[in-house]
C-alpha cells in the first residue's frame, strides 16, 4: 500500500469502476439471452403451429378411422400442442423490470456532483460510483428473475412439444398395426 491518500482513492475508484463495468457487461450477456430465448420461444410456437395444423389435417382427411385409443391420443396430444404453444407464449410475455441506471438517480447524483467544487467532487465521486454499482446489480438481479421466468416457460413448452411429437409417432404406429 502507498502512503499516498489519493493514491488508495484512484485505486478504489479504478475497483469500483471495474465492477460496476463488470455489471454493465452482465446485462449485456442477460439482454442477449433475452433475445435467444425469445426467438426459441417464437420458433417453438411456428413448428408447434405447423405440426398441430398437419395433425388436424391427418384428424379430418385420414382414410383410417380411429379406434378408442386413437381417439384418446388424439385428444391427448391436442392438449400437449396447446400446452406446449401456451407456455411458449408464456414465455414471449413482455415483463416489467428495473432499467440500467443510465438515467433516474445516477444521473441526478451526477449532475449534483458537477455542482461541487474539484475537492468535494473527488471526495464524492467513489459514492457516485458506489449507488451506480448497487442500481446495476438491482436492475441485473430484476432481468435474471425474468430470464429465468422465461426460461422455465421455454423449458416447459419444448417438453410438451417433443412429448406431442413421440405421441403422434404412437398414433401412427397404433393405426399401422391395427391396418
Amino acid at each position: 500500500m502507498s502512503d499516498d491518500p489519493n493514491h488508495e482513492v484512484s485505486s478504489e475508484a479504478t475497483l469500483l469502476r471495474m465492477l460496476v463495468e463488470s455489471r454493465r457487461e452482465e446485462y449485456k450477456e442477460l439482454s442477449e439471452l433475452w433475445r435467444n430465448l425469445d426467438t426459441k420461444a417464437q420458433g417453438v410456437i411456428a413448428l408447434t403451429g405447423i405440426l398441430l395444423a398437419a395433425f388436424v389435417a391427418f384428424i379430418t382427411k385420414g382414410q383410417v378411422r380411429p379406434g378408442c385409443v386413437e381417439r384418446g391420443l388424439f385428444v391427448v396430444t391436442l392438449l400437449l400442442f396447446t400446452g406446449s404453444m401456451f407456455a411458449a407464449a408464456l414465455a414471449l410475455r413482455i415483463r416489467a423490470t428495473v432499467g440500467p441506471p443510465y438515467f433516474g438517480p445516477v444521473q441526478e447524483n451526477l449532475q449534483d456532483l458537477l455542482q461541487l467544487e474539484e475537492p468535494d467532487r473527488s471526495e464524492r465521486m467513489n459514492d457516485l460510483v458506489r449507488e451506480e454499482l448497487l442500481q446495476w446489480e438491482e436492475c441485473n438481479e430484476a432481468v435474471r428473475a425474468a430470464v429465468n421466468a422465461k426460461t422455465e416457460a421455454l423449458s416447459w413448452s419444448q417438453l410438451l412439444t417433443g412429448v406431442s411429437i413421440a405421441l403422434l409417432a404412437l398414433i401412427a404406429i397404433t393405426i399401422v398395426v391395427r391396418s
